[in-house]
């Protein structure tokens, strides 16, 4: 990604309003506010620091955010998905991309569509008609982000599908889709491994 001060640099040339309304964000006093899944982070104006910056956890996160912000114009969600491989330019981060996040998912669920059903749906997933059960998740304001179980029957192997609504190349760079990915899926093994079997 674009390194932080750059971003920074770019993101002064332009009222702090107007970023918010492009990004789909909020701006409340003197900061704007960005949902990321389920949490907020706060984006201080005219520094553009966020705020959770300062947790080693959420660290690498500032950086997306404020990624999205620089990039997020307008378009929101459009209901129709792309692959990470059919992202202009995302062929550096593909395999490893499918490493983390499609692989994972797969060995995680294999044979486990109701336990799939049952956390995507824990994370406040919508319902999408792909698959054998398809999941829609809000990952930033202007897209989604997708889960889509293909059940294997008897001859092949079970498989989870990632998918980003096609807006998102033109909110983040691939390398900041493919941190999104990853920290999603992270968080979808985390919430089946706290589920009873």
């Amino acid at each position: 990604m674009i390194q932080k001060k750059e971003i920074r640099r770019n993101l002064r040339t332009s009222e702090p309003e107007e970023i918010a309304k492009r990004s789909g964000a909020r701006f409340e006093e003197g900061e704007i506010r960005v949902k990321f899944f389920d949490e907020e982070f706060q984006v201080k104006t005219p520094e553009f620091e966020v705020k959770q910056s300062s947790d080693p956890e959420k660290r690498h996160l500032a950086e997306l955010i404020l990624n999205y912000l620089s990039l997020a114009n307008f378009p929101s969600g459009s209901g129709e998905w792309i692959a990470f491989r059919e992202i202009p330019h995302g062929e550096f981060y593909s395999s490893n991309f499918k490493k983390n996040t499609e692989n994972r998912l797969s060995r995680k669920f294999q044979n486990g569509r109701e336990k799939f059903v049952l956390v995507s749906e824990k994370l406040g997933g919508e319902k999408i008609d792909m698959g054998d059960s398809g999941y829609a998740f809000q990952a930033l304001p202007r897209f989604k982000i997708a889960l889509v179980f293909w059940s294997g029957g008897d001859e092949f192997r079970d498989k989870v599908n990632v998918l980003f609504e096609k807006p998102a190349p033109e909110c983040l760079t691939p390398e900041g889709l493919s941190l999104l990915g990853k920290k999603f899926c992270n968080r979808f093994v985390e919430e089946a491994e706290g589920q009873k079997p």
